[in-house]
């Protein structure tokens, strides 16, 4: 009797610690406040509504996708000043935001990362050896970039940049669903 119950509490303190273990963590990239678009202006919003706030800035060759400035937009947020941002029309609905800025020693990036991480999540998912963050939502992709200044002995002229990427999830899935019916054809067609 002695040997039985010896040998369970054994078991119960080897397995002590996955009883008391906390909660499984979300999976890297796993979004928490999912926004449904970026300053007001939710994924999916034609032009036409807001045209009177945007200026054209260009279009992509072989693309249907527009890429426009806001009037009035501020290039700042927190401590941070934005080079420019970018709103893009896919189709003539936005359907990305890009942030671009430059530093001289990565304090723009660290103050960027953290002020990303306490908005939507602590837990991105990171490409090894690279300073490149993805956080994914149900409606919103966020991909944080940087790259470092070049050794200032080399080129005293250089720069860090980085850029944050807003997107409309919901239009990367219908672009990807898009992209793999034609291959699919296209390898169906090439036998």
């Amino acid at each position: 009797m002695k040997k039985i119950l010896l040998l369970t509490l054994l078991l119960l303190f080897v397995h002590m610690p996955s009883l008391s273990a906390a909660p499984d963590q979300s999976p890297p990239g796993t979004m928490t406040n999912d926004p449904t678009g970026f300053r007001g202006i939710a994924w999916g919003t034609h032009i036409d509504s807001v045209k009177d706030q945007m200026v054209f800035i260009e279009h992509l060759n072989n693309s249907d996708i527009n890429h426009y400035y806001r009037k009035n937009d501020s290039l700042q947020i927190g401590s941070v000043t934005f080079d420019k941002i970018t709103y893009s029309f896919s189709s003539d609905k936005l359907s990305g935001v890009s942030l671009d800025f430059s530093d001289d020693n990565a304090e723009s990036f660290r103050y960027l990362l953290k002020l990303l991480q306490e908005r939507f999540g602590d837990n991105p998912e990171i490409y090894e050896g690279l300073a490149h963050f993805s956080w994914y939502g149900e409606n919103t992709k966020i991909t944080f970039m940087y790259s470092a200044p070049l050794d200032k002995r080399i080129d005293r002229y250089s720069r860090g940049s980085g850029w944050i990427l807003f997107q409309d999830a919901k239009r990367l899935k219908e672009l990807k669903a898009t992209r793999d019916e034609r291959e699919k054809q296209s390898l169906a067609n090439a036998f």
